[in-house]
């Protein structure tokens, strides 16, 4: 849907073609203000005679063409009033809004299509820039209403279109407003993008990081099972070494014992020890100990005892882990 200042820029495309048409048909109208059209006519007014005798000669022309039968300024008055009842601009084609002011016209055979409208508003509204409207009307008829009319619409579409520079204006600083909410928009983006990059980054280095650290840990795993598992193993083989030792010690003490029944003193006779018996001097005497199983076996018993010791204290550190 387009907005008035769109609708004006086409009904004043529109309008410049239209002004090319009608300087091609009814000459070309020099613009000018009202101020410098006065400061025209102090200073030549011949000039200023010769152009209206142009232009009432161009309106003769143009009225004998187009309907003889009646004044021109009586077809203005009747454009203008439509035009200000209908306001083409205001629709939302400003060729829709002339074509209704063509409908409206369709009884008069003056106007008849949207670009004869358009020539006769431009070139009326050329002469009351000019101050040459006077030249357009009849001796018997009065300009002042077609002037009043020419006034009005020229009112209607400067208001118009200060209107629409006003929401030009509007839109412009709104698009201005959207721009730079756009840029911040972007530079946000942008910044968010590079956090996000710095984001992902980190958690890839985290990962890795987590994988390097699993596999440090199973290796750790690994590594403990299998220094268990061989500490179990120097155990095993410890014991047995251990029980071969002790075995030894104990065939090496079998042997050195002597056999009991060899330690065990043959039986003496009652002669012998009558005949032995030392008298009562002698049986003071401190008897020496007697060499028998018992020393022998206290002496064998000791050094088993300090061998087990030494072999359990030698399984001992062995066992125990460090």
């Amino acid at each position: 849907m387009l907005d008035a200042g769109q609708r004006m820029a086409k009904w004043l495309a529109g309008a410049d073609a239209a002004t090319a048409l009608a300087d091609a048909k009814y000459g070309n109208i020099n613009e000018t203000s009202p101020v410098r059209g006065e400061q025209h006519v102090e200073e030549n007014d011949a000039d200023e005679e010769d152009e209206e005798e142009d232009d009432e000669e161009d309106e003769t022309t143009e009225t004998a063409e187009v309907a003889p039968d009646a004044p021109s300024v009586l077809f203005d008055s009747l454009l203008l009033t439509i035009i200000v009842l209908v306001k083409p601009w205001s629709f939302r084609s400003v060729h829709e809004g002339w074509l209704e002011v063509v409908k409206r016209l369709q009884t008069l055979y003056h106007f008849r299509t949207v670009e004869e409208c358009q020539i006769r508003v431009i070139v009326l509204t050329k002469h009351v820039r000019a101050c040459t409207l006077s030249s357009l009307a009849s001796p018997a008829v009065e300009c002042e209403p077609t002037h009043a009319l020419i006034t009005e619409v020229m009112a209607a579409q400067e208001a118009h279109e200060d209107a629409g520079r006003l929401r030009v204006q509007r839109l412009e600083e709104r698009m201005g407003t959207l721009e730079a909410q756009r840029r911040e928009d972007r530079q946000r983006i942008q910044s968010l993008e590079v956090k996000l990059e710095d984001k992902q980054r980190h958690d890839a280095q985290r990962l890795e990081d987590k994988q390097e650290f699993d596999k440090e840990v199973a290796n750790l795993h690994n590594h403990i099972r299998e220094m268990k598992a061989a500490h179990e193993a120097e155990i095993v083989n410890y014991e047995s070494v251990a029980s071969d030792m002790l075995s030894s010690i104990d065939n090496r003490l079998h042997d050195r014992s002597p056999p009991l029944q060899q330690m065990t003193p043959p039986p003496i006779s009652q002669e012998a020890l009558q005949a032995s018996a030392p008298s009562d001097s002698s049986k003071r005497r401190k008897k020496p100990p007697a060499l028998g199983s018992g020393a022998l076996g206290k002496k064998s018993k000791n050094e088993s005892l300090r061998e087990r010791r030494a072999v359990t204290r030698i399984v001992h550190a062995a066992t125990t882990p460090m």
